[in-house]
Order: structure tokens, then sequence, then C-alpha cells
């Protein structure tokens, strides 16, 4: 029963949440590799191309920005004021959409 509500949520790409309002929702699939200029590109072109169905939220997949192997991922670190942050906060002005961002490496407690 979940899956079939599943899918008939992703074919219609509307869902309807406890009898309330309809929430239009897309959903942005890519193959993020360790080439973050790349990845921005590419999720920014995807999130505008759906972003012309006006939904409420675009969720993107877990790595989005970047994936890569560890003795790189160091390197990889941004803050909240990071490239991918305000990447995501500049395509959500644009959109007028809630975004759903996955992962950003950011520092943590040491």
């Amino acid at each position: 029963m979940l899956s079939r509500g599943f899918c008939e949520v992703r074919q219609k790409g509307i869902a309807r949440i406890m009898g309330g309002p309809l929430l239009r929702v897309a959903v942005i699939q890519t193959c993020a590799t360790n080439d973050r200029v790349r990845n921005h590109d590419e999720v920014a072109r995807l999130l505008r191309q759906a972003a012309s169905d006006r939904p409420g939220l675009i969720a993107l997949p877990e790595n989005w920005a970047w994936i890569g192997p560890d003795d790189e991922k160091l390197a990889q670190i941004e803050t909240e004021e990071g490239p991918s942050i305000c990447l995501l906060k500049e395509l959500a002005r644009e959109a007028q959409s809630w975004i759903m961002g996955g992962t950003v490496l950011m520092p943590g407690p040491a």
C-alpha cells in the first residue's frame, strides 16, 4: 500500500498529507562527482527545469554537491556561507520553493 501511494505521488508530482492542502514536490536525481563546480552547474540546471512546474518542495540527493575519495574530503569542507549553501539559497529564492539539499561537508565538533 505504501509503495503504491508513493508511486502515485511520484507520477502525479503532488502529495496530500493528512487531508491537508496539496504539496507539489519535485525530486532531482544526479550523479555527483569530485568536481564541485560541475555538480553545482548540473544541479542548478535541473533545479531550474524542475522549478518551471512551481513545486513547493524540491528534493536533491544525499551527496549532491560533492562525492569522492576519503583523502579529498578535508579539502571540500565548507562553512554555512560556502558555495553549496549559497547556491541553494539563491536557487530557492529564484524558484520560490523550499529545497531539501542533502549533505554538504561542514566542520563539526572536534
